[in-house]
């Protein structure tokens, strides 16, 4: 019986300690963010707020007193994203550095009737649509599977002097990507399409999109099909291109080379990587610098836009892209998540892609805290 109680004891010694330990971890890796949100105007609290991590899975809404508690288990260089339906939005960079306890939105003014004229023999809706998705969501085999819930929403227009395709959405556009089992919502901020006039209007120059998104998962019957899917994409993926390069873990990969230098997409010719960066630890993430020849062989007169450099990249299943850098430097954190920071300590958009890692779409994208 003795023999019993002390077995009993120690068994509970041990019961507690585990506890603790998983106590202990769970507060070291899980972090949140709180506040409340509340009608500039009335300063009644907002009940229903989204309040999002932008482009990850880390999301929620306030309660019936405008709280919210948002979780999250890594730190990902992004925005905090607080939006509801009829007010503007707040996004706040840095959220981990501390965000304002009380929250304030503002609602938005009325704005005039716009009134969409089609032209005779102009573009219906369905074909403004049609080239809408087209842009937006891409035209990959992953873009397909994609269904925008609410396309009633998302208002069209077709600039016929500058053949510019425009649109707009007061609510956010529900996203269903059935192939790599993702529901987004996306808060469409700007969004413009650009073709040239001597193929009127079918051959797109240039697009761009600019938004905030949410990632939720669909109840995915075949969770393994799934995370396949989304693996063999983010193997394709801008973010797997520069966790490797972090890493220096490109071939096999990827091949890169100064835009200086030959190249062949069958057969290409690649570049070690300390011949074009410069690659050191800064904390939790990786500083990336252009080494003071290879990537800089493009310097137009101009000052405005600078161009630091260029590169080629071609991957393993022989998919063309370049990277333009408007910057002699960028940060590149676990997740593959590139970025570079301006003086003023704002993330801001210096690294250009195109061909193949250019054309990537909103049905080509993976939330920013994937991990394979």
């Amino acid at each position: 019986m003795a023999e019993y109680y002390l077995l009993s004891k120690l068994l509970m010694k041990k019961v507690i300690i585990s506890f603790f330990l998983v106590v202990s971890f769970v507060n070291l890796y899980s972090q949140k963010i709180t506040g409340t949100v509340y009608d500039n105007a009335t300063k009644e609290p907002i009940p229903e707020v989204s309040v999002y991590l932008n482009n990850t899975t880390y999301n929620t809404q306030t309660n019936s007193k405008g709280e919210f508690e948002l979780s999250f288990d890594k730190e990902i260089v992004t925005d905090l994203v607080i939006s509801r339906v009829g007010y503007n939005m707040i996004s706040i960079p840095h959220p981990y550095d501390g965000i304002p306890e009380k929250i304030f939105l503002t609602s938005k003014s009325t704005l005039d009737e716009i009134i969409f004229e089609v032209p005779r023999n102009g573009l219906s809706r369905r074909e403004m649509l049609k080239m809408f998705k087209t842009e937006f969501l891409g035209n990959s085999h992953t873009a397909q599977s994609c269904k925008i819930q609410n396309e009633d929403d998302i208002e069209l227009f077709f600039d016929y002097k500058n053949y510019r395709l425009t649109a707009r959405s007061e609510n956010p556009i529900v996203i269903t990507n059935q192939y790599l089992g993702y529901v987004i919502k996306f808060e469409l901020i700007d969004f413009y399409a650009q073709y040239d006039s001597r193929y009127h209007p079918r051959k797109m120059i240039i697009t761009a999109t600019e938004g905030k998104a949410s990632f939720n998962d669909l109840n995915n019957e075949n969770n393994k099909k799934i995370n396949k899917r989304r693996k063999e994409i983010y193997n394709e993926s801008r973010n797997f291109f520069f966790k490797n390069l972090a890493n220096k873990t490109l071939y096999g990969r990827f091949a890169i080379a100064s835009t200086s230098k030959p190249y062949y997409h069958h057969r290409p010719s690649a570049q070690p990587i300390d011949s074009l960066f410069i690659i050191k630890d800064t904390l939790a993430v990786k500083k990336i610098s252009l080494t003071n020849y290879g990537c800089h062989d493009i310097r137009p007169a101009s000052n405005q836009n600078l161009v630091s450099g260029r590169i080629h990249i071609a991957d393993r299943y022989s998919n063309s892209s370049y990277l333009t850098f408007i910057s002699d430097s960028f940060f590149v954190d676990k997740y593959g998540n590139a970025f570079v920071i301006d003086g003023n300590g704002f993330v801001v958009n210096h690294l250009i892609f195109s061909g193949f890692l250019g054309g990537l779409r909103m049905g080509d994208t993976l939330p920013q805290n994937y991990e394979p």
